[in-house]
This record gives C-alpha cells, sequence and structure tokens, in this order.
C-alpha cells in the first residue's frame, strides 16, 4: 500500500559499514570450538605425564625390589657354601689333621688325609653351587718312631723318629707342601689373614690360580674362611653357571646390564651380555651413600657415556657382593610409549570432530543470520509483507517465528495508527474549542481567588494579636508556676523537718522504755538486797546464841578449872578469854544488828523514790509515745500538703502546656493564613499563566492538526 519512499538511503543504513573478517560470527564460533580442542590437548598432555610418572616410578621401585630380590636369594646359595666351609672347621678329622702333628704314626696321618678328600670330594658332589674346596694350613712337622737294634751292643735298641710334612688339600689338584708360606708371602695371604671378617668372600685367588693353573673365569665367587684353630685357611669356588643362573633371571628390560661387583673389584656380567662388556660399574660415579655403604639397596638416576640410565643396585647380606644394573632410560620410557601413542591418537580424533562439529554448526548459523539479514533489509525499507523461513528447530528457529510475530504486530500497528491519526485529527478540533472554553474559565477563577486572598490577609492580622493577648497570659501562667514550686519547696522542706523530729522522738522513747527497764531491774534488786538483810538477821541470832553457849562453856570451865585448884589455873585462864570473846561476840552482833536495821531503813526509803521514779518514766513514756503521735499525724498532713501542691504544680504545668499549644496552634493559624494569602497571591500569578496556556493550546492544538496531515503522508510509504 502506498509508494516506498528513501529506498536509497534505507539500503545505505541496512548495509551499513564492512566490518573486518575477524569481527564476524562465524570466527568467534570458531575460536569458540577451538578453545575446547586446545583443552583437550592440554589435558591429554597432562593424563600422558601423569601415566608416564607413576609408570616410571613404578617401574623403578619393581626394578628395585626385582633387584634386592634376587640379592636375597643369592644371599642364600652363599649362605649354603659357607655353612658347608664351617662344617669343615668343625669337623674333628680336619681339627685332627691340621692341629694334632705330634707322635702319630705316619698311616695314621695318611688314613686322615683320605678321608678328608673323600668329605671335600663328596662335598662338591652333592652341592650343585660349589666348584672347588682347598685347605691350606701351616701344619707342623709330624713324627712317627720306630725300634731298631743296636749292632754294637747285643740285646739292645733305640728309637729312630720319621719326619715328613703336612700336605694341603684341593680338589683341584695337588698342592706343594710348602704352599701356606708361599701365600703368605704374597700380598693375597696377608690381606685374607688381616681381614676383620674372618669369612670373606672375594673375586680372585691369582696365588691358588698359579698353583693350580686355572682361570678365574672358571669360578665365579671364593669363599676365604680362616681356621679357628691353627693357622690357615679353607677356601670354597662358588660356580660360575651358578651366578648365571641367579643373574640371568633378572628380566629387567632391553639393553639392561646386570652384574655382580666383590670388594675386591670383580664383576661379573650375565651370560647373555656382550663378552666386551667390562669393568662397567667401576666407571660408575655413585652417590655417597652407596660408596659408603649406609645404603644398602636402592636405585639413582646416572650419566653413562653420555646415556641416561637408571642404576640398580642391592648388597648381598654382608658378604661385601653388590648386584648392580644398569638400565638405559629409553627401556624406561618405553613402557609409556603405548601410552603416549593412544593419548595422541585419542587427541587427534577429539580436534578432529570438534572442529567438524563446529564448522558444520558455524556455517549453518552463519547461512541461517545471513538470510534473516537480509529478509531485515526489505523490512527496513517498510515492506512489512516480508516472511522468514526456516527448517530449523533449535534458537534461531524460535527467532525466524519471533521475527514473523513481530513483522505481523507491526502491521497491526501500523494499521492502528491509521486509524489513530484521523480520530487524533477529530480529537484536536474538540481540543480547540475546550481550549477557549478553558481560557474564559480560567478568566472566572483568577477574579474568585483575589477575593479569597484579601480574606485572609485579614485573618493573619487578627491571629497576631491573639497570639500578643496568649503571650500576656502565658506570663501570668508562669509567676504562678513559681509561686507554686516555692510553696512546694516549703512543704518539702517542713516534711523533712518533721520526719527528722519523729526519728528523734522515736529514739528518745526508745531511750525512756531503756531507762524504764533499768528502774524495774534496781527496783528488784533492792527488793532482794532487803530479803538477804533479813536473813543476815537470822545469821545474828546464831552468832547471839553460839555465844552464850560460849559463856555457859566459859562459865562451867571456870568452875571446873576452881575445883581443879592450882592445877586448872591455866585452864581458868582460857575459860576467861573465852568468856570475854563470847561477850565481844554478842557486842558485835548487836552493833551489826544496828547497821542491817539502817540499812533496811534506806533500803526502804531507796525502794519508795525507785518506785516514784518509775511512775515519772511511766508518765514520761506515755508523754513521748502521744508526742510521737502528734509528729505522724503532722506527718501525714504534711504529705496530703505536699501531694495537694504537686496537684497544682501539675495543673500549672498543665496550664502552661495548653498555653503553649494554643500559641502553637494560634502561630499555626496565622502561618497558615499567610502561607495561604502567599499561596492566593501566587495562585492568582498561576491563573495569569494559566489563560497564557491556554492561548498556547489554542496554538498548539491548530499545530497538532498539521502534524496529523504530515503523519498519513508518512505512513503511505509502508506495506501492509
Amino acid at each position: 500500500m502506498g509508494v516506498k519512499l528513501g529506498k536509497r538511503s534505507l539500503l545505505r543504513k541496512a548495509s551499513g559499514s564492512k566490518r573486518g573478517l575477524i569481527h564476524s560470527l562465524l570466527v568467534k564460533m570458531l575460536i569458540a570450538f577451538f578453545i575446547p580442542v586446545i583443552l583437550i590437548i592440554i589435558l591429554g598432555r597432562i593424563c600422558y605425564n601423569y601415566a608416564s610418572d607413576t609408570i616410571i616410578k613404578d617401574y623403578k621401585e619393581n626394578s628395585a625390589n626385582t633387584v634386592k630380590a634376587i640379592s636375597m636369594y643369592m644371599d642364600l646359595s652363599m649362605d649354603m657354601v659357607l655353612s658347608k666351609t664351617q662344617e669343615l672347621s668343625n669337623d674333628s678329622d680336619v681339627v685332627s689333621y691340621l692341629t694334632k702333628g705330634q707322635l702319630m704314626e705316619k698311616s695314621k696321618y695318611s688314613l686322615l688325609y683320605r678321608n678328608i678328600m673323600s668329605d671335600l670330594v663328596a662335598m662338591k658332589s652333592n652341592n650343585p653351587n660349589i666348584l672347588d674346596l682347598h685347605i691350606i694350613a701351616e701344619g707342623t712337622t709330624a713324627k712317627s718312631e720306630a725300634n731298631s737294634s743296636n749292632s754294637n751292643v747285643s740285646g739292645t735298641s733305640k728309637t729312630i723318629y720319621e719326619t715328613y710334612q703336612i700336605k694341603p688339600l684341593s680338589t683341584k689338584g695337588e698342592l706343594s707342601v710348602n704352599i701356606y708360606q708361599d701365600l703368605m708371602n704374597s700380598g693375597e695371604g696377608t690381606a685374607w689373614s688381616n681381614a676383620k671378617n674372618p669369612n670373606q668372600w672375594y673375586g680372585y685367588h691369582r696365588f691358588l690360580d698359579e698353583q693350580l693353573e686355572t682361570n678365574n673365569l672358571d669360578y665365579a665367587l671364593t669363599l676365604v674362611r680362616r681356621l679357628s684353630k691353627g693357622k690357615g685357611f679353607i677356601i670354597a669356588d662358588m660356580k660360575l653357571t651358578t651366578l648365571y643362573e641367579i643373574l640371568d633371571n633378572m628380566k629387567l628390560g632391553t639393553g639392561a646390564i646386570v652384574g655382580v661387583v666383590t670388594n675386591d673389584g670383580r664383576e661379573i656380567y650375565a651370560s647373555n651380555q656382550d663378552e666386551k662388556t667390562t669393568n662397567i660399574f667401576s666407571s660408575i660415579s655413585y652417590s655417597q651413600e652407596v660408596n659408603t655403604g649406609t645404603k644398602t639397596d636402592g636405585y639413582e638416576e646416572i650419566e653413562y657415556q653420555n646415556n641416561s640410565y637408571l642404576f640398580v643396585y642391592s648388597q648381598v647380606g654382608d658378604s661385601g657382593v653388590m648386584i648392580c644394573s644398569l638400565i638405559p632410560k629409553s627401556t624406561v620410557l618405553a613402557r609409556v610409549a603405548d601410552i603416549k601413542k593412544a593419548t595422541v591418537l585419542v587427541v587427534i580424533i577429539a580436534c578432529v570432530v570438534a572442529l567438524i562439529i563446529g564448522l558444520g554448526m558455524s556455517f549453518g548459523i552463519s547461512k541461517d543470520i545471513s538470510s534473516k539479514k537480509k529478509l531485515l533489509s526489505e523490512v527496513a525499507m517498510g515492506d512489512m509483507t516480508v516472511i522468514f523461513k526456516t527448517k530449523r528447530k533449535d534458537e534461531l528457529g524460535l527467532l525466524s517465528k519471533s521475527l514473523n510475530e513481530m513483522t505481523g504486530k507491526v502491521r497491526k500497528l501500523i494499521g492502528g495508527i491509521f486509524h489513530v491519526s484521523n480520530d487524533v485529527a477529530g480529537i484536536s478540533e474538540l481540543v480547540m474549542i475546550n481550549s477557549n472554553n478553558m481560557l474564559e474559565a480560567t478568566q472566572n477563577i483568577f477574579y474568585s481567588i483575589d477575593g479569597i486572598r484579601q480574606g485572609t490577609s485579614k485573618q493573619a492580622e487578627d491571629a497576631q494579636n491573639c497570639t500578643y493577648q496568649m503571650n500576656v497570659l502565658s506570663d501570668k501562667i508562669e509567676e504562678v508556676t513559681m509561686h507554686a514550686k516555692g510553696t512546694e519547696k516549703i512543704a518539702s522542706d517542713t516534711k523533712g523537718v518533721v520526719s527528722e523530729g519523729i526519728i528523734l522522738v522515736d529514739d528518745l522513747s526508745d531511750k525512756t522504755n531503756h531507762i524504764t527497764d533499768m528502774t524495774h531491774t534496781i527496783v528488784d534488786d533492792i527488793v532482794k538486797l532487803k530479803q538477804q538483810s533479813a536473813s543476815i538477821y537470822n545469821i545474828i541470832d546464831v552468832i547471839n546464841e553460839i555465844s552464850e553457849q560460849t559463856n555457859l562453856l566459859s562459865l562451867n570451865a571456870s568452875i571446873e578449872a576452881a575445883r581443879a585448884g592450882k592445877e586448872g589455873r591455866g585452864f581458868m585462864v582460857v575459860a576467861g578469854e573465852i568468856g570475854k570473846l563470847a561477850d565481844q561476840s554478842i557486842h558485835a552482833a548487836s552493833n551489826i544488828r544496828d547497821i542491817i536495821k539502817k540499812i533496811e531503813e534506806q533500803t526502804n526509803n531507796t525502794v519508795k523514790s525507785a518506785q516514784k521514779t518509775e511512775k515519772m518514766v511511766e508518765s514520761q513514756k506515755l508523754a513521748l509515745e502521744e508526742t510521737v503521735h502528734v509528729f505522724h499525724s503532722i506527718n501525714q498532713k504534711v504529705i496530703k500538703l505536699t501531694d495537694q501542691i504537686d496537684l497544682i504544680a501539675i495543673g500549672v504545668d498543665n496550664m502552661a502546656g495548653s498555653k503553649n499549644d494554643t500559641l502553637s496552634a494560634i502561630g499555626s493559624i496565622a502561618a497558615i493564613s499567610e502561607e495561604t494569602a502567599a499561596t492566593t497571591e501566587q495562585i492568582s500569578e498561576t491563573g495569569l499563566v494559566q489563560i497564557n496556556f491556554a492561548h498556547e493550546l489554542t496554538d498548539i492544538t491548530q499545530k497538532l492538526n498539521e502534524t496529523v496531515i504530515a503523519l498519513k503522508a508518512n505512513l503511505d510509504s509502508f506495506s501492509i
């Protein structure tokens, strides 16, 4: 519908500026797919490194365990040889043959020699590890005696001693009788004799090889045992085939060099080794732990002939013999070669699959987006009849569906705008009519607001006068408040004084009660004293009776003394003194009676005085109780007075608060009146502005009609 306008400008906007290839969605998606491919490569590398490290570590430990197990097996074989030499050393025939050389018949020595040789041959035959056995000892010059007749003296004979040298023994061949001395004169014999261990393993016995015309390739190891009794050695040669069997069982991989190193420097390799292989282990720089013997087994990485090797070693018991192996690093790494190949293959396959999937998805998405881009360019030029077609079921398919819905709704929107533009044209005419009516109404409102402004100004003046009168009333209320607070203070002080008086009177009452109690106690004590005085009269009566009896006794004594005559004179004197004493007692008792009588009279007077005092104290106590009651009454009245004054103060405070509220309300009324006046002034100004707006609205309505006409012309360019 309509003619398409501005087509060239819309095409330029749709095409836009061309971006570089690097900013395209295809390149970004390919980069996004390449990131997991790179991560897959990194993962493969990490897995390979982890697997190779684990396998290499296990291979090293397994190799070390294999060498250690072989060393233990070899130690067992060597112990069997050692036990046989121990049997020989403790054999009674050997001990007798080597140490008992005094006065033994030659035939017995020959028999011992044959028996020992038979034992050596049997031991060699029965033990698969022993090649030959040798016994070399210092020995002694044996003696045997024989009787012979004396040719010069008939019937007599003399002893003849025959001497001979002890022979050494060997299953390999016959040895010289002087071989021990020759051996000790050589450096080899001295080393054997000075060795700390009486049972020492060696790789060579060169002196013995010269004597027997043998070669060190005939035997592997040789055990030299020093005799515990006598001077000499038991020598046992271990078969080379036995050592080959042990070393050949060590399957340590292709190119591995396996051998045995003795403490005297001999190196023996497995039978499958190259014959040119010699002195390899002696040319290697070991670690300090291996050189010093502090570490008996283990492994370490070394360099030999510019190649990396794994050196595995293990000592054979305490024999001084060490099993060694050199394993090329390439052999160790060969175990992980298959893992490397598999890892590389999987990574390559993953990369290819990721690239194929990424390229397919990227090209499909790019093609679909290009198609939508072309159709959107047509929509941008105003063609709303475009339909976005796609067979995709993913988000791009949903996007096509959404775009179709969008263009459909835009078509409806444009159609609606056509109808709305027509409606707007009619409405704009109505707006113009209403704007004229609004202008007239606004002018009427302006006149009404001006009248309100004058009334609010008069109301503001009246509110200010009311505020002045309330301020005068407020001053009066404040004076009443001050007087009420002064009265309240006086009442409070009076209450304090009354409280102090009550405390003093209570204290005086307590003291009066205490005095009353003391008076009662005094009266009781005086009465008791009077009773005690009465008991003294009884005692005086007893004393008088005793005095009378004493006078009678004195009189009787005087009579008896007179009868006695001259003999009773002394007794008469005593009787006279007793009579005088009795008279004095009667006189003293009479004086005491008089004193007690006076005390009794004084006591009666004191009792009367105390009773009067008690009555006075009782009356004083009653007066104090009345005083306390009066003080309590005064205190209650003062409390009521204080409460009333408090109520007055509260009422005055409430009046002050109400005054403040009234002032606040009047102030608010005044403020509101002023604000109302100001607001009405502003409304008046606003009314003027509103009148101007009404004029402008009329102009705008005219322009709206012109705009609606232009909108209709633009809508004609869309195809719906």
